[in-house]
């Protein structure tokens, strides 16, 4: 034990740990290990000092090295316990890669340039289980990789980040304790680090491997009915003209029927089903939660649109704006709950700061979406009204509501009042009570399916079942890797997403192939696909684009769109049903560079190739060419020619 002990203190530098308080005053008092003494007791590290709180690290070894328990005690004064990072592993930034748990997963290469490390807490969201969906960290250098994980079947609260620093990389996994003042914290799961060979998918290997053996409570295969039909989802707003702010007039998608000519359209040349997923059609205003109802036009218009959906076999959906609260909107001035805010007293329902703010973190501003604040979902009231805003998209018939929209993957947002009932420092009992609101959602939404902006953090999988991803987010800094999808495949389907962000990040005359690239990793990655319609029923490069942009070329994302639609509909063992592994053979064949707008290129494959193992234990490599050109592609000791914009999949005996 010893020598690996001495290996993990050689690898954290000059802190093998720290931990974060918060005083009466609300500002972090910070204690790092260097400032404690050390004592260590077989396989169990004790670190004390006068006036500093005590911590507790009890070890053991099997295969890996495993922190069985974290204790923190004896926390002095009137101190709350906020956080404790148990470890700080530390490699050399040369030559290597970071992987972090964001956006379904995204690999940081050169992370002197491109790892961005910003403080989470008070106006930085960005934690597990949210925005982070998964519990693991990874480093690689070459083929040497470290894994880093925490193994917590109850989901709680913590922050995975990486950091760079004087030529090195620093792994960063802050557990948040959720304390009392002057309470003590002790873990209840393992943290677990380990050396291994190869690369993003040998660490997600590790981590569903603990996932299959920690009592997962999602069953496999429990997917709602619509995903049978692999509908592609049409994303489009039936006000404004492709963006959030700005003038929001009707368009030529309103009244709703208005745009089936356009829906059966586009349902034809797929040779697919659909649904229309709307976007402003909220009758309050757009953007502006946490009211949603009527629908813009009245209940009758859209009950027409829906019903002649259905007659079609087509399904419809609409996009909310999460659980945040909307004082007055910024783009329909006359939309305002001050007077409600005040009549019921609803500023003691709102999330507050560790010094007392009251604030909204996404779209909030005079220049953005609307002016208010964000409510903390613990509370009795703010489920209450989540509860009968759902309520009422269910009882009207919809087949899917994106409800959580900025709530990134379902994540209930961290609150540091002490007024609330809950701790006054973020920890378990977030999960814990966005747990509760969604099983009362799930008990008033009937058939509708629910879902939130990018993939459900993992302790919401099986509640919020279909998602919009968000994997093109980082790509100006980070490549896209589906592993998420990897480990939760056999679990839940999400779809494409409306993209938003594209219009900042790439390229699209020195690229104009990458929403076909984009379109083509989602489909390889086991994922539904999506478009998003500009006027006249045309496909747009994504949301947050104004319709008189250039569009991109028509007949091939149209063309690709089908044929990949139709192999998943073909292939459901795999890309519905399957659990994605490691390619058994190599494949290789052309390149293909993606130029973004930072002026960053990058050298991909000129195609997608994953590997599926069906529940009946039948294997398929399949191959997708998303060029409009055919091409050859050598997989093991066979070659293959692949038509242009479709996929091509081989059996494996």
């Amino acid at each position: 034990m010893g020598n690996l002990l001495e290996k993990i203190n050689a690898m954290s530098g000059a802190e093998l740990f720290a931990i974060g308080c918060r005083n009466p005053e609300g500002d972090i008092v910070r204690y790092g290990s260097a400032a404690f003494r050390k004592k260590e007791t077989g396989t169990t590290l004790l670190f004390s000092r006068e006036g500093l709180p005590k911590v507790t690290l009890r070890f053991r070894e099997d295969g890996q090295f495993i922190c069985e328990t974290c204790r923190v005690s004896d926390i002095p004064g009137d101190l709350t316990l906020e956080w404790i990072e148990p470890f700080h592993p530390v490699f050399k930034s040369d030559g290597a890669s970071v992987f972090l748990p964001k956006h379904e997963g995204m690999l940081i290469r050169q992370p002197e340039k491109n790892l961005i490390y910003k403080e989470p807490g008070w106006h930085n969201y960005l934690i597990y289980p949210g925005y982070e969906q998964m519990q693991f960290l990874a480093y690689f250098n070459g083929d040497d990789g470290f894994y880093f994980a925490a193994h917590d079947p109850a989901g709680g609260t913590k922050s995975l980040a990486a950091k760079y620093e004087n030529g090195s990389v620093m792994l960063m996994l802050r557990i948040f304790c959720g304390c009392r003042p002057g309470e003590s914290y002790e873990s209840r799961f393992e943290t677990v680090m380990t050396d291994f060979k190869g690369g993003w998918m040998e660490a997600a290997s590790l981590y569903r491997d603990w996932v299959e053996h920690s009592g997962y409570s999602v069953p496999k295969g429990k997917m709602p009915n619509i995903l049978a039909d692999s509908p592609v989802v049409l994303i489009y707003p039936v006000r404004g003209d492709g963006d959030d702010r700005g003038e929001m007039t009707e368009n030529e998608y309103f009244p709703y029927r208005n745009a089936m000519s356009a829906v059966c359209s586009l349902a034809d040349r797929f040779e697919s089903k659909v649904m229309p997923l709307l976007m402003h059609w909220e009758g309050t205003a757009p953007w502006a939660p946490p009211y949603v109802w009527p629908p813009f036009g009245g209940e009758t218009s859209l009950a027409e649109f829906r019903d002649e959906l259905h007659r079609k076999g087509h399904y419809l959906g609409v996009y909310c704006s999460g659980t945040a609260w909307t004082q007055t909107s910024s783009i329909l001035k006359s939309y305002s709950r001050i007077k409600q805010f005040e009549e019921e007293h609803l500023e003691s329902e709102m999330i507050r700061g560790p010094h007392g703010e009251i604030d909204a973190y996404i779209c909030n501003g005079p220049e953005n979406q609307r002016i208010g604040y964000d409510m903390c979902n613990s509370r009795e009231r703010v489920q209450e009204i989540i509860v009968d805003e759902v309520k009422k998209l269910a009882v009207f018939g919809l087949d899917y509501a994106q409800f959580f929209d900025q709530n990134l993957g379902g994540a209930s947002h961290p609150c540091w009042s002490g007024k609330h009932g809950h701790p006054p420092v973020p920890g378990a009992w977030q999960t814990v009570n966005m747990r509760k609101l969604l099983k009362k959602l799930n008990a008033v939404k009937g058939k509708m399916v629910l879902g939130a902006e990018s993939a459900a953090a993992e302790p919401y999988i099986g509640e919020l079942q279909f998602n919009d991803l968000r994997f093109n987010w980082e790509c100006s800094r980070a490549i896209p890797v589906p592993a998420y999808e990897f480990i939760y495949h056999e679990y839940i389907n999400n779809f494409m997403g409306n993209q938003c962000r594209a219009g900042q990040d790439f390229d699209n005359e020195k690229s104009p192939e990458n929403l076909l690239w984009r379109t083509a990793f989602a489909f390889d990655s086991g994922n539904l696909l999506s478009v998003v319609l500009k006027d006249r029923g045309h496909i747009h490069w994504g949301w947050c684009m104004k319709w008189n942009e250039p569009e991109p070329e028509q007949s091939s994302i149209i063309t690709l769109v089908k044929n990949l639609n139709n192999a998943r509909k073909r292939w459901p063992q795999f890309l519905q049903y399957g659990r994605m592994m490691k390619p058994k053979m190599p494949v290789s064949g052309g390149k293909w560079m993606l130029h973004l707008q930072n002026g960053t290129a990058y050298e991909f494959d000129s195609f997608f190739h994953t590997f599926w193992r069906a529940p009946d234990g039948s294997e398929a490599l399949i191959i997708t060419n998303f060029l409009p050109k055919r091409q050859s592609v050598q997989f093991g000791t066979d070659s293959v020619e692949i038509e242009p914009l479709s996929a091509f999949v081989q059996l494996i005996k």
